[in-house]
Protein backbone atom coordinates (compact mmCIF):
# COMPACT_ATOMS: atom_id res chain seq x y z
CA UNK A 1 0.00 0.00 0.00
CA UNK A 2 1.35 3.39 -0.97
CA UNK A 3 2.24 5.56 1.98
CA UNK A 4 -0.22 8.45 1.79
CA UNK A 5 -0.44 11.51 3.99
CA UNK A 6 -2.67 14.59 3.95
CA UNK A 7 -1.09 17.67 2.37
CA UNK A 8 -1.61 21.35 3.13
CA UNK A 9 -4.67 22.68 1.34
CA UNK A 10 -6.49 19.34 1.38
CA UNK A 11 -9.90 18.80 2.96
CA UNK A 12 -10.40 16.85 6.19
CA UNK A 13 -13.72 15.78 7.69
CA UNK A 14 -13.74 16.22 11.48
CA UNK A 15 -16.45 14.64 13.60
CA UNK A 16 -17.02 15.89 17.15
CA UNK A 17 -15.40 19.17 16.12
CA UNK A 18 -17.54 21.31 18.42
CA UNK A 19 -16.53 19.27 21.48
CA UNK A 20 -13.67 19.85 23.91
CA UNK A 21 -10.94 17.88 22.14
CA UNK A 22 -12.50 18.25 18.70
CA UNK A 23 -12.51 22.05 18.75
CA UNK A 24 -8.78 22.06 19.44
CA UNK A 25 -8.25 19.63 16.56
CA UNK A 26 -10.12 21.98 14.21
CA UNK A 27 -7.94 24.87 15.41
CA UNK A 28 -4.67 22.99 14.85
CA UNK A 29 -5.84 21.60 11.49
CA UNK A 30 -6.37 25.15 10.25
CA UNK A 31 -3.06 26.25 11.76
CA UNK A 32 -1.33 23.50 9.77
CA UNK A 33 -2.93 24.65 6.51
CA UNK A 34 -5.73 22.11 6.17
CA UNK A 35 -9.27 22.79 5.02
CA UNK A 36 -11.94 21.57 7.44
CA UNK A 37 -15.38 20.08 6.98
CA UNK A 38 -17.27 19.81 10.27
CA UNK A 39 -19.77 16.99 10.69
CA UNK A 40 -22.40 18.52 12.98
CA UNK A 41 -25.98 17.93 14.09
CA UNK A 42 -26.97 21.58 13.70
CA UNK A 43 -25.47 24.74 12.23
CA UNK A 44 -26.24 26.60 15.45
CA UNK A 45 -23.84 24.48 17.47
CA UNK A 46 -20.88 25.38 15.26
CA UNK A 47 -21.49 29.13 14.92
CA UNK A 48 -19.31 30.27 17.82
CA UNK A 49 -16.41 28.01 16.89
CA UNK A 50 -16.45 29.04 13.23
CA UNK A 51 -16.70 32.74 14.04
CA UNK A 52 -13.88 32.46 16.58
CA UNK A 53 -11.55 30.59 14.25
CA UNK A 54 -12.26 32.90 11.32
CA UNK A 55 -11.40 35.85 13.56
CA UNK A 56 -8.13 34.07 14.40
CA UNK A 57 -7.13 32.85 10.94
CA UNK A 58 -9.04 35.28 8.72
CA UNK A 59 -12.27 35.04 6.78
CA UNK A 60 -10.54 32.92 4.16
CA UNK A 61 -9.99 30.09 6.65
CA UNK A 62 -11.79 27.16 5.06
CA UNK A 63 -14.39 25.76 7.47
CA UNK A 64 -17.44 24.17 5.88
CA UNK A 65 -20.16 22.13 7.53
CA UNK A 66 -22.19 19.06 6.77
CA UNK A 67 -25.25 18.03 8.75
CA UNK A 68 -25.27 14.49 10.15
CA UNK A 69 -28.53 14.09 12.04
CA UNK A 70 -27.81 10.63 13.46
CA UNK A 71 -24.14 9.79 13.93
CA UNK A 72 -25.05 6.15 14.57
CA UNK A 73 -27.16 5.50 11.48
CA UNK A 74 -25.75 2.92 9.09
CA UNK A 75 -25.39 5.47 6.29
CA UNK A 76 -24.61 8.42 8.57
CA UNK A 77 -21.42 9.52 6.82
CA UNK A 78 -22.00 8.43 3.23
CA UNK A 79 -22.41 12.03 2.00
CA UNK A 80 -20.13 13.66 4.57
CA UNK A 81 -17.02 11.81 3.34
CA UNK A 82 -17.42 12.69 -0.33
CA UNK A 83 -14.64 14.91 -1.60
CA UNK A 84 -12.43 14.75 1.51
CA UNK A 85 -8.88 13.44 1.59
CA UNK A 86 -8.82 12.63 5.29
CA UNK A 87 -11.02 12.04 8.33
CA UNK A 88 -10.45 12.76 12.01
CA UNK A 89 -13.08 11.01 14.12
CA UNK A 90 -13.30 12.77 17.49
CA UNK A 91 -17.01 12.14 18.14
CA UNK A 92 -17.85 9.79 21.02
CA UNK A 93 -20.68 8.72 23.28
CA UNK A 94 -20.18 10.64 26.54
CA UNK A 95 -23.41 9.97 28.42
CA UNK A 96 -21.54 8.02 31.13
CA UNK A 97 -24.55 5.75 31.39
CA UNK A 98 -24.00 2.54 33.34
CA UNK A 99 -26.10 0.56 30.83
CA UNK A 100 -24.18 -1.47 28.26
CA UNK A 101 -26.89 -1.23 25.58
CA UNK A 102 -27.08 2.56 25.81
CA UNK A 103 -23.35 3.09 25.24
CA UNK A 104 -21.53 0.20 23.56
CA UNK A 105 -23.68 -0.56 20.48
CA UNK A 106 -24.14 3.08 19.41
CA UNK A 107 -20.45 3.87 19.94
CA UNK A 108 -19.23 0.93 17.88
CA UNK A 109 -21.92 1.57 15.26
CA UNK A 110 -20.65 5.12 14.82
CA UNK A 111 -17.18 3.79 14.05
CA UNK A 112 -18.61 1.15 11.72
CA UNK A 113 -20.64 3.73 9.78
CA UNK A 114 -17.68 6.06 9.37
CA UNK A 115 -15.17 3.39 8.32
CA UNK A 116 -17.62 1.80 5.87
CA UNK A 117 -18.33 5.17 4.28
CA UNK A 118 -14.62 5.93 3.99
CA UNK A 119 -13.90 2.49 2.50
CA UNK A 120 -16.53 3.04 -0.20
CA UNK A 121 -14.59 6.06 -1.42
CA UNK A 122 -11.74 3.83 -2.60
CA UNK A 123 -8.41 5.61 -3.04
CA UNK A 124 -9.86 9.10 -2.49
CA UNK A 125 -9.31 9.05 1.27
CA UNK A 126 -5.70 8.86 2.46
CA UNK A 127 -5.94 8.88 6.25
CA UNK A 128 -8.41 8.18 9.04
CA UNK A 129 -7.38 9.32 12.54
CA UNK A 130 -9.47 8.11 15.48
CA UNK A 131 -9.63 9.65 18.95
CA UNK A 132 -9.41 6.78 21.42
CA UNK A 133 -8.52 7.15 25.11
CA UNK A 134 -6.03 6.25 27.78
CA UNK A 135 -8.77 4.14 29.32
CA UNK A 136 -8.50 1.79 26.33
CA UNK A 137 -5.03 0.94 27.70
CA UNK A 138 -5.89 0.71 31.39
CA UNK A 139 -6.87 2.66 34.49
CA UNK A 140 -4.71 4.49 37.06
CA UNK A 141 -2.95 2.43 39.72
CA UNK A 142 -4.17 3.91 43.01
CA UNK A 143 -3.61 0.97 45.34
CA UNK A 144 -0.82 1.83 47.81
CA UNK A 145 1.91 -0.78 47.70
CA UNK A 146 0.82 -2.24 44.37
CA UNK A 147 3.73 -2.67 41.95
CA UNK A 148 4.17 -0.01 39.28
CA UNK A 149 2.13 -0.74 36.16
CA UNK A 150 3.43 -0.05 32.66
CA UNK A 151 1.45 1.04 29.58
CA UNK A 152 2.68 0.99 26.01
CA UNK A 153 1.12 0.73 22.55
CA UNK A 154 0.34 -2.95 23.12
CA UNK A 155 -1.66 -2.36 26.33
CA UNK A 156 -5.41 -3.04 26.39
CA UNK A 157 -7.85 -2.57 29.25
CA UNK A 158 -9.36 -6.05 29.22
CA UNK A 159 -9.90 -5.87 32.99
CA UNK A 160 -12.47 -3.06 32.75
CA UNK A 161 -14.06 -4.68 29.72
CA UNK A 162 -14.70 -7.89 31.66
CA UNK A 163 -15.91 -5.96 34.73
CA UNK A 164 -18.38 -4.05 32.58
CA UNK A 165 -19.96 -7.30 31.46
CA UNK A 166 -20.68 -8.55 34.98
CA UNK A 167 -20.81 -5.47 37.21
CA UNK A 168 -21.36 -2.41 35.01
CA UNK A 169 -20.86 1.14 36.22
CA UNK A 170 -20.39 4.40 34.37
CA UNK A 171 -16.59 4.16 34.33
CA UNK A 172 -16.12 0.57 33.20
CA UNK A 173 -18.88 0.94 30.60
CA UNK A 174 -17.09 3.98 29.19
CA UNK A 175 -13.82 2.02 29.25
CA UNK A 176 -15.46 -0.88 27.44
CA UNK A 177 -16.79 1.48 24.78
CA UNK A 178 -13.27 2.77 24.14
CA UNK A 179 -11.68 -0.69 24.10
CA UNK A 180 -14.28 -2.15 21.77
CA UNK A 181 -14.52 0.81 19.40
CA UNK A 182 -10.75 1.05 18.99
CA UNK A 183 -10.41 -2.70 18.56
CA UNK A 184 -13.21 -2.59 16.00
CA UNK A 185 -11.20 0.03 14.09
CA UNK A 186 -8.05 -2.10 13.95
CA UNK A 187 -10.07 -5.23 13.11
CA UNK A 188 -11.81 -3.35 10.28
CA UNK A 189 -8.44 -2.45 8.79
CA UNK A 190 -7.18 -6.01 9.10
CA UNK A 191 -10.28 -7.57 7.55
CA UNK A 192 -11.09 -5.03 4.83
CA UNK A 193 -7.61 -3.78 3.92
CA UNK A 194 -8.77 -0.28 2.97
CA UNK A 195 -6.51 1.96 0.92
CA UNK A 196 -6.40 4.58 3.69
CA UNK A 197 -4.02 4.51 6.65
CA UNK A 198 -5.49 4.48 10.18
CA UNK A 199 -3.85 5.98 13.27
CA UNK A 200 -5.31 6.48 16.74
CA UNK A 201 -4.57 9.01 19.48
CA UNK A 202 -5.03 7.88 23.10
CA UNK A 203 -5.17 10.88 25.47
CA UNK A 204 -5.52 10.83 29.24
CA UNK A 205 -7.33 13.59 31.20
CA UNK A 206 -7.36 16.60 28.87
CA UNK A 207 -6.89 20.07 30.36
CA UNK A 208 -5.62 23.39 28.97
CA UNK A 209 -7.19 26.51 27.51
CA UNK A 210 -10.43 26.65 25.56
CA UNK A 211 -10.53 27.13 21.80
CA UNK A 212 -11.37 30.63 20.62
CA UNK A 213 -15.14 30.98 20.22
CA UNK A 214 -15.97 28.11 22.57
CA UNK A 215 -16.68 27.57 26.25
CA UNK A 216 -14.85 25.23 28.60
CA UNK A 217 -16.43 21.79 28.25
CA UNK A 218 -16.08 18.22 29.46
CA UNK A 219 -12.75 17.63 31.25
CA UNK A 220 -11.81 21.21 30.46
CA UNK A 221 -14.30 22.28 33.12
CA UNK A 222 -13.35 19.79 35.81
CA UNK A 223 -10.32 21.50 37.35
CA UNK A 224 -12.16 24.82 37.18
CA UNK A 225 -15.21 23.41 38.96
CA UNK A 226 -13.05 21.90 41.69
CA UNK A 227 -10.92 24.95 42.44
CA UNK A 228 -13.55 27.67 41.90
CA UNK A 229 -16.73 25.89 43.00
CA UNK A 230 -15.36 23.48 45.62
CA UNK A 231 -16.80 20.51 43.71
CA UNK A 232 -15.71 17.59 45.87
CA UNK A 233 -17.65 15.06 43.79
CA UNK A 234 -15.12 15.48 40.99
CA UNK A 235 -12.15 14.85 43.28
CA UNK A 236 -13.81 11.64 44.50
CA UNK A 237 -14.53 10.45 40.96
CA UNK A 238 -11.37 11.73 39.26
CA UNK A 239 -8.33 10.74 41.24
CA UNK A 240 -4.62 10.99 40.51
CA UNK A 241 -3.67 10.16 36.92
CA UNK A 242 -1.93 11.64 33.89
CA UNK A 243 -2.94 15.00 32.45
CA UNK A 244 -2.32 16.17 28.90
CA UNK A 245 -2.88 19.56 27.31
CA UNK A 246 -5.65 19.88 24.72
CA UNK A 247 -3.38 21.59 22.19
CA UNK A 248 -0.83 18.76 22.43
CA UNK A 249 -3.59 16.21 21.83
CA UNK A 250 -4.81 18.20 18.84
CA UNK A 251 -1.34 18.50 17.31
CA UNK A 252 -0.89 14.72 17.56
CA UNK A 253 -4.15 14.22 15.64
CA UNK A 254 -3.01 16.57 12.89
CA UNK A 255 0.43 14.95 12.68
CA UNK A 256 -1.23 11.52 12.50
CA UNK A 257 -3.01 12.81 9.40
CA UNK A 258 -0.11 14.67 7.78
CA UNK A 259 3.14 12.86 8.66
CA UNK A 260 4.16 10.18 6.17
CA UNK A 261 6.11 8.30 8.83
CA UNK A 262 3.11 7.79 11.14
CA UNK A 263 1.53 4.62 9.83
CA UNK A 264 -0.86 2.32 11.73
CA UNK A 265 0.20 3.76 15.09
CA UNK A 266 -1.36 4.35 18.49
CA UNK A 267 -0.10 7.72 19.71
CA UNK A 268 -0.12 7.86 23.50
CA UNK A 269 -0.94 11.37 24.76
CA UNK A 270 0.22 11.41 28.39
CA UNK A 271 2.19 14.30 29.90
CA UNK A 272 2.58 14.08 33.70
CA UNK A 273 0.74 12.69 36.72
CA UNK A 274 -1.25 15.07 38.92
CA UNK A 275 -2.64 14.93 42.45
CA UNK A 276 -5.30 17.32 43.67
CA UNK A 277 -3.06 18.95 46.31
CA UNK A 278 -0.70 19.91 43.48
CA UNK A 279 -3.60 21.32 41.46
CA UNK A 280 -4.66 23.36 44.52
CA UNK A 281 -1.14 24.83 44.73
CA UNK A 282 -1.27 25.87 41.08
CA UNK A 283 -4.71 27.41 41.58
CA UNK A 284 -3.40 29.48 44.51
CA UNK A 285 -0.44 30.52 42.39
CA UNK A 286 -2.37 31.56 39.27
CA UNK A 287 -5.89 32.45 40.44
CA UNK A 288 -5.69 32.99 44.18
CA UNK A 289 -8.46 35.59 44.43
CA UNK A 290 -11.00 33.24 42.84
CA UNK A 291 -10.12 30.00 44.63
CA UNK A 292 -12.84 28.11 46.51
CA UNK A 293 -11.37 24.70 47.29
CA UNK A 294 -13.11 21.56 48.52
CA UNK A 295 -11.84 19.92 51.73
CA UNK A 296 -8.73 17.80 51.37
CA UNK A 297 -8.93 14.08 52.00
CA UNK A 298 -6.34 11.36 52.53
CA UNK A 299 -7.09 9.75 49.16
CA UNK A 300 -5.96 12.93 47.39
CA UNK A 301 -2.35 12.18 48.35
CA UNK A 302 -2.38 8.73 46.70
CA UNK A 303 -0.38 9.12 43.50
CA UNK A 304 -0.91 7.06 40.37
CA UNK A 305 2.28 5.08 39.86
CA UNK A 306 1.63 4.13 36.23
CA UNK A 307 4.56 4.48 33.83
CA UNK A 308 3.73 5.12 30.17
CA UNK A 309 6.07 4.70 27.21
CA UNK A 310 5.64 8.06 25.44
CA UNK A 311 8.98 8.09 23.63
CA UNK A 312 7.27 8.25 20.24
CA UNK A 313 4.87 11.08 21.07
CA UNK A 314 7.59 13.06 22.84
CA UNK A 315 9.63 12.80 19.65
CA UNK A 316 6.69 13.98 17.52
CA UNK A 317 5.97 16.97 19.77
CA UNK A 318 9.62 18.01 20.16
CA UNK A 319 9.40 20.66 17.40
CA UNK A 320 6.44 22.16 19.30
CA UNK A 321 8.29 22.31 22.62
CA UNK A 322 7.28 18.83 23.81
CA UNK A 323 4.36 17.98 26.05
CA UNK A 324 3.23 20.90 28.19
CA UNK A 325 3.79 20.24 31.88
CA UNK A 326 0.94 19.63 34.31
CA UNK A 327 1.51 23.06 35.81
CA UNK A 328 1.49 24.81 32.44
CA UNK A 329 -1.69 23.04 31.31
CA UNK A 330 -3.45 23.95 34.56
CA UNK A 331 -2.21 27.55 34.27
CA UNK A 332 -3.69 27.75 30.77
CA UNK A 333 -6.93 26.25 32.07
CA UNK A 334 -7.20 29.06 34.63
CA UNK A 335 -5.72 31.88 32.55
CA UNK A 336 -8.97 33.76 31.83
CA UNK A 337 -9.73 34.11 35.54
CA UNK A 338 -8.67 37.41 37.11
CA UNK A 339 -5.61 37.10 39.31
CA UNK A 340 -3.79 39.48 41.63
Amino acid sequence: MANKAIQKGELVLITGGTGWVGSHIVDKALEHGLKVRLAIRSEEKAKGLIAGLQSKYGKDAHIETTIVKDFNADDAYNEAVKGVQGIIHAASTLTFSDKWDEVIPPTVQGYRSLLKAAHKEGDAIKRVVVTSSSIALGTPNLEPGKPTQHFDVNSWNDASLEEAKVKPNSINIYAASKVLSERFTWDFVKENKPSFIVNTVNPNFVSGSNTVGTDYMSTGNMVRNVVFKADGQITEMLRSQFIVDADDVAILHVLAAMREDIVSERLLAFSGVFTWPEIFEYAQKYASDKVNLPPKSAQMDVRDNTVVDTKRTQELLKPYGGFKSVEESVRLNLQDVKTH
